[in-house]
């Protein structure tokens, strides 16, 4: 409106780099919010902040003429140099693109698009700009729905959202994250009026949309997409076929959208034929006018089109290598120089190495991307130090206080020298693969060599497990970046190495090589023997906490939380049956809970008892405080860890007014599986009825495939119990997940007379408001005391166990009234 450019800037970036770009913008005026002002305190910037200063701005027409050549926008990308770079956009520009991307992207007015990017992301411009100038709705998803894909498509179901964009990183965290769902829970939230997904900002594995078209049957537009900030956003596009590809592989970016030529190039700027690798560059009229200050790096990458084909004088050279296949699609091959693309954003590999360089212990460094997958690429830092004391954890807290998370490396290496070449120069492909490496500090590293053979076979399994060129046998486990899900291959070779089945609980107090082969050297029924109640911490003289199994069935995810804890608190966690691979898996949580309650007395035989699970576990723990009390016993304290409202699928479906199949909450539910099968073939009836013919016959043969997948795995677990052998551990896993979503999917829980205490997770807060029909508060006729927490809903992971600990500790104590 006041005829100036705007320059779109992220509060979370760091204040230094805030502080260089208002600067090298000369910006005059900030418009903020009142919390983001100290972001601002060291610089003499005039802030206007909308949520206070908002009701003296004068609402009046301002006599100003932008001409087409004046700019909209500049928009700060990593630079070489160790510093952002502002690239310019006109008001032409911007027009163009809005028109000519509209187009191929076929927005229209009865459009919902969804909102997910920064603002100080250019595909920000894309999702807003097209869809307000095309008449279409725009919703904004909030931080905490981008970052958690069952928040992010309730909203796409409730908004009824039609376009939507994902990068591919996140596309497959989806993935994974609605396959962990029931089938009936899965389908429902992609019953929604999502007709089109646009893949943009990494190179596009073929998996990721095989899997969301044939595994998961959504139907749905999906097109991968193409564009740079310097071309204000999309030069290619290319609609993903329905069916199956030929071959794994990068999705191609495919064919220029309209008044767009690219063109690959050979070194001398020459095209290269047909199935030959070039540099891609751009001719359109989106072009940015160039980089801010930097007239000559706009002169290196915006050059004289030397092919005048009417859509530029200009061509921008991308820096991306790609290939034009026989069809005419084009195929991204990667960058031509250092700039990669980490979770979307796109990077100076220079920048980085910059901000490493500052630190005045190190003298040289290089960076690299690393990672098999496009969307699992992650930064390794290369480190020579003045410093041998110098570790990887300063290193990266140094870093973060400089640059985005996404630009922080993931893995410090660090090296006596760095490889060069003949003739001195850096030999980046001499620098070692961190997965062949042992990425902890090794300066701190205790070393002690095996002593015995079994010491030495144990040893043998950590380097292989762990990639590590030797170990000490006093060396911890996790330390060395070990996990639970490692334990189970660790344990499952110590099996066939040594011919002993140690439980995964062992981990619980033996983390060592020591400790674990003085383990297997004593080998008894009372080492190796599977129990339900393991004692993680049996010290102290007060009443124990009883924390159950996650849906998996295991409990090592406790012991980071109980190390927090008070040395004094007993602590025993409650395994579930069959995680040993031999015994059948319960289905139901009465059960569960019956069992469970018989172990918890031979520990503790009467109360106060204080109970707590996470996720899954936390339903446990709910039906093991229900019996206690029905049994006339005390619970002093109940503790769900971010479990979910018990809303499953046995409830009969209904549709609404709206048409929305939901589930009929106040029905009778059925007692008898006769009853139950009855209400589930009904819910599959309404769903097949809102489908077309082509759409019922893949319903069908997804939900068949479900079955056999499904039936497959128990006739294994029937076929290895009965030749009395222990089920493998990929077998198992799913066997067990399977058995438990039974148990879920039939638990029905009723008022429980006492208190409940939830632990809250955000990023699935709004996902299940505690007071919603469908939550825990109707259920605690005592009251619902609920804490947040600052984490996904993987709450009990290490990085948030001493906060979860601090809260459980300040229960205990009130619970216990200290």
């Amino acid at each position: 409106k006041a005829g100036g450019a705007y320059v779109p800037l992220d509060p979370s970036y760091p204040r230094e780099r805030l502080a260089y770009i208002l600067n090298d913008a000369q910006a005059r005026v900030v418009l903020t919010q009142t919390e983001y002002l100290p972001l601002f305190s060291d610089t003499s910037i005039h802030a206007v902040c909308l949520d206070e200063d908002w009701a003296d701005a004068v609402d009046a027409h301002v006599p100003v003429h932008v001409s087409p050549g004046q700019l909209a926008y500049v928009i700060y990308t990593s630079g070489s140099t160790g510093n952002p770079k502002g690239v310019m956009i006109t008001h032409e520009s911007l027009c163009n693109f809005v028109r000519l991307a509209g187009s191929a992207l076929d927005v229209d007015r009865r459009d919902v698009y969804m909102q997910t990017a920064s603002i100080a992301y250019a595909l920000s411009v894309r999702q807003l700009m097209i869809p307000l100038a095309k008449g279409a709705m725009v919703v904004l998803a909030n931080a905490e729905e981008m970052r958690d894909p069952l928040m992010l498509f309730q909203l796409i179901k409730r908004r009824g959202i039609t376009l939507m964009d994902m990068v591919p990183s996140f596309w497959r965290t989806c993935i994974h994250r609605l396959a962990e769902l029931s089938d009936e829970e899965r389908h429902d939230l992609l019953d929604n009026s999502l007709r089109r997904i646009v893949s943009i900002g990494e190179p596009l594995s073929s998996d990721i949309p095989y899997d969301w078209a044939f595994r998961f049957g959504h139907k749905t537009k999906l097109v991968n997409i193409f564009g740079q900030t310097e071309t204000t956003g999309v030069v290619a596009t290319y609609p993903i076929p329905n069916e199956p590809p030929a071959k794994p592989g990068i999705v191609p970016i495919g064919k220029s959208i309209p008044e767009t030529k690219l063109y690959l190039l050979d070194a001398s700027l020459k095209p290269v034929q047909v199935g030959e690798p070039g540099e891609l560059c751009v001719s359109n009229p989106c072009l940015a006018r160039g980089y801010l200050n930097r007239p000559d790096l706009s002169a290196e990458k915006f050059i004289p089109n030397p092919f005048h084909d009417g859509f530029s004088p200009r061509l921008y050279r991308t820096g991306d290598m790609a290939v034009q296949r026989a069809d005419g699609n084009i195929e991204f091959l990667g960058r031509g120089d250092h700039q990669v693309k980490i979770r979307g954003q796109r990077l100076e590999l220079g920048e980085v190495e910059s901000a490493i360089r500052r630190h005045t212990a190190v003298r040289e460094c290089a960076v690299m991307a690393r990672g098999d997958q496009p969307d699992e690429k992650y930064l390794a830092a290369y480190v020579v130090t003045n410093d041998k004391s110098l570790s990887a954890a300063d290193l990266r807290g140094f870093v973060r206080e400089i640059l985005p998370d996404y630009m922080v490396p993931s893995v410090f290496v660090f090296l006596d020298e760095m490889p060069l070449t003949p003739n001195g120069k850096l030999n980046r492909l001499a620098l070692p693969d961190p997965s062949t490496l042992a990425t902890v500090d090794k300066n701190s590293r205790s070393f002690d060599e095996p002593r015995n053979q079994i010491e030495t076979s144990i040893a043998s399994i950590w380097l292989d497990l762990l990639k590590l060129d030797r170990v000490g046998i006093h060396e911890n486990f996790f330390d060395l970046g070990g996990h639970s899900l490692m334990s189970v291959r660790m344990f499952a070779r110590i099996e066939r190495d040594l011919g002993v089945r140690l439980p995964y609980t062992s981990l619980f107090h033996a983390t060592t090589i020591a400790q674990i082969a003085g383990l297997v050297a004593n080998a008894s029924e009372d080492v190796t023997q599977w129990k339900i109640v393991v004692p993680v911490r049996t010290g102290g003289n007060k009443s124990p906490f009883f924390g159950v199994h996650a849906h998996e069935g295991g409990v090592l995810f406790w012991r980071d939380i109980v190390s927090y804890l008070p040395t004094d608190q007993p602590f025993y966690a409650l395994q579930a049956v069959g995680v040993d691979g031999i015994q059948t898996p319960l289905n139901r949580i009465p059960d569960m809970a019956r069992l469970y309650i018989g172990e918890m007395r031979k520990v503790q035989p009467h109360g106060p008892y204080y109970i707590g699970g996470y996720s899954m576990g936390g339903e446990i723990a709910f039906e093991i405080a229900q019996q206690l009390v029905g049994q006339g016993e005390r619970v002093d304290l109940l503790v769900l860890l971010d479990t979910r409202n018990p809303n499953r699928s046995i409830r009969p479906m209904t549709r609404d007014e709206s048409g929305v199949l939901a589930a009929e909450l106040d029905a009778p539910l059925p007692m008898k599986k006769g009853g139950i099968l009855r209400q589930k073939l009904a819910g599959h009836y309404l769903r097949l009825s809102a489908l077309t013919p082509r759409e019922r016959l893949a319903y069908l043969v997804n939900q068949v495939t479900i079955r056999i997948k499904r039936s497959s795995v128990f006739t294994l677990a029937r076929v290895f119990k009965a030749m009395g052998k222990r089920l493998p551990d990929r077998i198992l896993l799913v066997y067990l997940r399977l058995r438990h979503s039974d148990a879920l999917v039939n638990y029905v829980p009723v008022v429980y007379p006492g208190k409940v205490t939830l632990f809250r997770a955000s990023q699935t807060l709004a996902a299940n408001p505690v007071d919603s029909p469908l939550g825990w508060g109707p259920l605690a006729a005592g009251g619902l005391d609920v804490y947040h927490f600052d984490a996904p809903h993987e709450i009990v992971y290490p990085e948030y166990a001493k906060d979860v600990a601090a809260q459980l500790k300040e229960c205990l104590k009130k619970a216990r009234g200290e």
